[in-house]
């Protein structure tokens, strides 16, 4: 579930969201599908998704990451980032980007990461910055911005639970502390 734009959004990764207003005098549930051609039959991928797919907020607008099925024209795993328009206006999506990760994986910045070339998990979306997408490979959290295909950021996580090869987006949650929360340096 997701909070946004004062609504609660129920999240279903294989066909769509259902969204309403709790605190309106007469709460209506209104379905939004996800992107046109991204929906997919019942128990397609049951208990995957949410290593290859995330909706989240980042910038202020409702996001949809996909890299399930995503193959370009010559075969290549993708990965495509959606935003939904402002909705109640319009539940339509946009696809803002996408990129192979072949793309990706031949850049510097991956090579300079020294992670092996094979399809990461999915993790989040950035919460202020949409064009950065984060993955877990073996033990490693990295950013990329999939727009420039290149890695931002890379580092070792330690997780205590759950294991490892068991972490997916739904353990995940980006969120920014409000300034007075902050300690240290303000742009950590």
């Amino acid at each position: 579930m997701v909070s946004h734009a004062g609504r609660l959004w129920w999240v279903d990764l294989s066909w769509s969201l259902v969204t309403c207003d709790p605190f309106a005098d007469d709460p209506v549930l209104t379905r939004v599908k996800l992107p046109e051609g991204t929906a997919l039959k019942y128990r397609v991928a049951w208990g995957l998704l949410d290593k290859h797919r995330c909706v989240g907020v980042s910038a202020g607008k409702l996001r949809f990451v996909d890299m399930y099925r995503n193959r370009n024209s010559n075969g290549a795993a993708q990965i495509s980032v959606w935003t939904l328009a402002d909705y109640p206006e319009s539940t339509d999506w946009t696809l803002e980007y996408e990129a192979t990760f072949a793309e990706i994986c031949n850049d510097a910045a991956y090579k300079a990461t020294g992670l092996p070339r094979k399809i990461p998990v999915l993790a989040l979306i950035h919460p202020t910055n949409p064009d950065v997408v984060y993955f877990f490979l073996d033990e490693h959290l990295f950013g990329v911005d999939v727009r420039a295909r290149k890695v931002v950021e890379c580092e070792v996580y330690e997780l205590v639970a759950p294991p490892s090869e068991h972490v997916v987006t739904r353990f995940i949650h980006a969120w920014q502390l409000p300034p007075a929360l902050c300690s240290g340096n303000r742009n950590s």
